[in-house]
């Protein structure tokens, strides 16, 4: 028995899809349940009443669960399901993943092992990469599978897989054993990873694509998710990092790999940030010292070898994924901080908007933009570097001008698609009234 799990809220623009590709499911009727677990509060609930009555007309055991408050979130919302769940395995997908017909079938049969309690595949295809250059920065492998299929460490699991949350097959006694969804950190699906790994449960990675998603189209959206990932990360190594080094259920190997696991990502964001934002006075000192040299010297070694890679690899999208993520780490190392120091952060979720509804109906104006003042920030650190590279250049320093430009590239960039998303906005706000 399987049960299948929509966590959705404010999901018009997919929920449809989501729906349909699921219970579209190649598996017996007799042993899939599908559960949509609404948290919505617009329209997206009537979507869901009406395909939901759909299918369940069409014999499919599909069932529209709806709780009093949003507590925990996305979490909550999983856990609120789990309570009347009666699979055997959980299947998750999220609000803009539609499933392969065969996904069940392809997945199952890892939980043949007893100690599988989680199976994750970790290539999806992106329906809409193709739309934007935002969108083909944040799919810089295109569609081309992994040359090399390490199937063996993966499904050995050797050292520390992370279940990214969507798609994924979970093992119900997994769940069960490790207490269920928590809503303690803004990433559930990692928490819950380190704690089945805490418990002895492995998780297998596969390397077939089984199920397509979208990719975000606004980049306030791009910068609410990265944002969350990492300060998930943070909160998670907080909280687990004594419950790691103390378990005896895993081996040091997997110690490390899961630590490095958790650490690598919150603290190389705000080291970037700092070198960056400290390299800018360096233009202005005198050019003498060993340790002058290392700390000019670096980053723009770093730099030249990076896009000497990608060149040579002929990847564009490789070139602004790059500046992506380098524009997005200052607002991303705020998260990050929080996470670290056991602040308050809010679940702050990303809109999927289909781009095939929204071209035939724009449909942006139910989930409209916000300018927030990160568009702010990352002119003045455009500025900030474009000066740097002024002053290195009448000072005769070039040895940082590649990191610079490198640094004016990625947060002009930033900028320039946050306020086109802005404008884009206005534009359709302004032809709908």
């Amino acid at each position: 028995m399987v049960t299948v799990q929509l966590p959705v809220y404010n999901e018009f623009y997919v929920v449809e899809r989501l729906i349909d590709g699921c219970c579209a499911l190649d598996y017996p009727r007799d042993r899939l349940e599908v559960q949509v677990l609404d948290d919505s509060t617009d329209t997206t609930t009537d979507v869901i009443r009406r395909r939901v009555a759909h299918h369940a007309a069409q014999g499919v055991n599909i069932r529209h669960l709806r709780r009093g408050d949003r507590t925990g979130f996305k979490a909550g919302n999983l856990q609120h399901g789990l309570t009347t769940a009666t699979g055997t395995f959980i299947a998750i997908f999220d609000a803009d993943c539609v499933p392969n017909r065969d996904f069940l079938l392809k997945t199952l049969p890892y939980f043949h092992d007893p100690a599988v309690g989680i199976v994750y595949p970790r290539i999806v295809r992106h329906r809409n990469r193709s739309r934007s250059v935002l969108t083909r920065a944040q799919d810089p492998n295109g569609e081309q599978l992994p040359r090399h299929r390490p199937t063996h460490r993966y499904y050995a699991s050797r050292f520390f897989n992370f279940f990214f949350g969507s798609p994924g097959l979970l093992r119900t006694a997994c769940l069960l054993d490790v207490g269920g969804w928590h809503g303690d950190t803004v990433c559930e699906d990692a928490d819950f990873s380190v704690r089945s790994y805490l418990k002895g449960w492995r998780c297998v990675l596969v390397d077939e694509r089984l199920a397509t998603d979208d990719v975000l189209e606004r980049m306030e959206e791009v910068k609410n998710q990265f944002t969350r990932w990492r300060t998930g990360n943070a909160e998670c190594y907080r909280k687990h990092l004594m419950d790691v080094l103390r378990s005896r259920a895993i081996t040091p190997l997997q110690k490390f790999a899961l630590l490095a696991a958790l650490h690598a990502p919150w603290l190389y964001v705000p080291s970037v940030t700092a070198i960056a934002l400290a390299s800018v006075p360096l233009v202005f000192r005198p050019q003498e010292g060993w340790a002058y040299q290392a700390a000019v010297v670096l980053p723009s070694l770093v730099t030249c070898v990076w896009l000497v890679v990608i060149a040579v690899g002929r990847n564009s999208a490789g070139a602004m994924n790059l500046l992506l993520h380098l524009g997005l780490y200052p607002r991303v190392t705020w998260g990050v901080m929080k996470g670290l120091l056991g602040l308050h952060t809010p679940f702050v979720r990303s809109t999927k908007l289909n781009s095939d509804v929204v071209a035939i109906q724009p449909g942006a104006e139910l989930y409209p933009i916000t300018v927030t003042p990160s568009i702010l920030v990352e002119a003045v650190l455009a500025l900030y570097f474009l000066v740097a590279i002024h002053w290195g250049l009448r000072l005769g320093n070039y040895w940082l001008l590649p990191f610079h430009l490198l640094c004016v590239c990625s947060y002009g960039f930033i900028f320039a698609v946050s306020v086109r998303d802005v404008l884009a906005g206005s534009v359709r706000a302004g032809r709908i009234r």
